[in-house]
């Protein structure tokens, strides 16, 4: 089935119904780690998110029906990740992630404008990633498992702006699931000469990975739950100043349809297939400390339903290795 839904995201096929829109949540399905391994100590990483989604799409175009009540949902989120090497074939890491998100929409029925604003601690997530083989050579290369779980730790319920009903669940910090993810990733590095001078001249190992993870997500508040997830990502970088690299992730996210538990949310607006093209930038501050950058940008977005949708995502962020 896996199989299947990859050819189907390359291929850009099929078309979905017309419904009324569906607020939704985002976050950019990148991979930020697999080419900075810190065998040797503790790493700490915060990454800033920006979302706006602000564009109705109607499974692969852009819907311009007036009577979709959804408007605008901007997602800013900042996560504090904790990593540390457990020895040479184990490395934990802990993310801690802070969600600020405002949505509005209109009640056609009420004829009135509703908006939401909150932010706070999201689900908090754990991950174990282990070295199955590695090999030695040129440019050394190394395949991992990685394995993680996600916590209830977010708020679960967010009221309107001055009183009202409550944010839907899939928006709100929390969706109050325990979600189980497992993931393989293979990283190597081909020796290319570079403008780089060093030791052996221009030459240079230009590392690369190729990484597939899935997740499964569990039944949270009112037994709502949220669609289960593939992630396909592939990325490299190369030098282009002695303190600055040039990145590159192609990126792809396959999402299920969300069971909407003892809710009445309708499961048609959920899920879809996306695909994006990452370029950005890393600079070296000093020693073992830098910032990163990443816009991504959509190739395909085929969405079941209506469903809002940004035009770019925008990712920042600062590493140290301690």
């Amino acid at each position: 089935m896996l199989h299947r839904n990859l050819a189907l995201v390359l291929a850009a096929a099929l078309a979905a119904p017309t419904a009324h829109a569906s607020c939704g949540a985002s976050s950019c399905p990148i991979e930020l780690h697999a080419l900075t391994p810190n065998e040797n100590g503790f790493t700490l990483d915060l990454s800033f998110q920006y979302i706006d989604q602000n564009r109705a799409r109607q499974g692969s175009a852009f819907s311009g029906e007036e009577e979709h009540r959804e408007l605008r949902t901007i997602n800013r989120l900042t996560a504090l990740q904790l990593s540390a090497p457990l020895s040479s074939r184990f490395e934990f890491a802990v993310t801690v992630p802070f969600v600020d998100r405002w949505h509005e929409h209109l009640d056609l029925q009420a004829n009135e404008l509703e908006r939401w604003s909150f932010h706070g601690l999201g689900d908090v997530a754990m991950q174990l990633r282990t070295r199955l083989l590695s090999f030695d050579d040129t440019a050394p290369k190394s395949l991992w498992l990685t394995t993680g779980v996600k916590l209830p730790t977010g708020e679960k319920h967010e009221p309107a702006l001055g009183g009202g009903e409550n944010a839907e669940i899939m928006i709100v910090p929390g969706s109050g699931s325990v979600d189980a993810m497992v993931g393989l990733s293979y990283q190597g590095g081909v020796v290319r000469n570079t403008v780089l001078w060093g030791p052996f001249g221009g030459a240079t190992v230009i590392p690369y990975f190729v990484s597939a993870t899935y997740r499964r997500n569990g039944r949270g508040t009112d037994d709502y739950r949220l669609g289960d997830e593939l992630l396909l990502n592939a990325g490299t970088e190369y030098p282009i100043a002695r303190r600055l690299d040039v990145l590159a992730q192609i990126n792809a996210r396959l999402r299920a349809k969300d069971d909407p538990g003892t809710t009445s949310e309708n499961r048609d607006l959920t899920g879809g297939r996306f695909l994006y093209v990452s370029p950005g930038l890393r600079f070296e501050l000093r020693r073992n400390a830098s910032v990163y950058a990443y816009a991504q940008i959509p190739l395909h977005q085929h969405v079941n339903g209506v469903q809002l949708t940004a035009p770019v995502n925008y990712l920042v962020g600062v590493r140290q290795h301690f």
